[in-house]
C-alpha cells in the first residue's frame, strides 16, 4: 500500500488553472487595448517601453502634441524617431489668394483683352493694306 504515486493527482486541477490565468491575462488584454492606440507618459515612458526583436509600434504622448515610432531590430535594440503634430486645417479656411498667381477670372478677364487686341490689329493690318493698294499713302492709326 505504500508503494501508490504521490503524483498522481498534481496534475487533476492543472486545466481549471491553466483555464483561470488564460482568462485572467485575457481580460487584463481587453483592458489594456484602447482601440489600438498606446498611450505613454512623455519621452521617457517611450523609452522605457519594451517591445521584442524585429518590430514597431506607434507610441502616442499623453503629456504634449507628440508621437514616437520606436522600432528594434533583429537583436532587440530599439531606435526611436519623435514627431510634433498639429491639427490640419480644412482647405476652404486656409485658402488664400497668392499675389504671385492670378485667378480664374483675371485669366479670362487678360484672355478677353488678347483676343480683342488680335482681333482688332487684324482688322487694322487689312484695312491699311487695301489703302495702300488704292494708291492713298494715309493709314489709320
Amino acid at each position: 500500500m505504500y508503494n501508490a504515486n504521490p503524483y498522481l493527482n498534481y496534475g487533476a486541477n492543472l486545466p481549471s488553472y491553466i483555464n483561470g490565468y488564460a482568462q485572467q491575462i485575457q481580460t487584463q488584454a481587453q483592458q489594456t487595448q484602447n482601440n489600438g492606440i498606446t498611450w505613454v507618459q512623455g519621452e521617457s515612458g517611450a523609452k522605457a517601453f519594451s517591445l521584442p526583436p524585429n518590430s514597431n509600434i506607434l507610441l502616442m504622448d499623453s503629456e504634449s502634441s507628440k508621437f514616437y515610432i520606436k522600432t528594434t531590430d533583429n537583436v532587440g535594440m530599439a531606435s526611436m524617431k519623435s514627431f510634433n503634430f498639429n491639427e490640419v486645417i480644412a482647405e476652404s479656411e486656409s485658402k488664400q489668394v497668392s499675389s504671385d498667381y492670378v485667378t480664374r477670372k483675371e485669366f479670362e478677364e487678360l484672355k478677353g483683352m488678347l483676343t480683342n487686341a488680335k482681333s482688332d490689329n487684324a482688322n487694322g493690318t487689312k484695312a491699311r493694306t487695301k489703302k495702300q493698294t488704292n494708291g492713298d499713302t494715309e493709314t489709320e492709326d
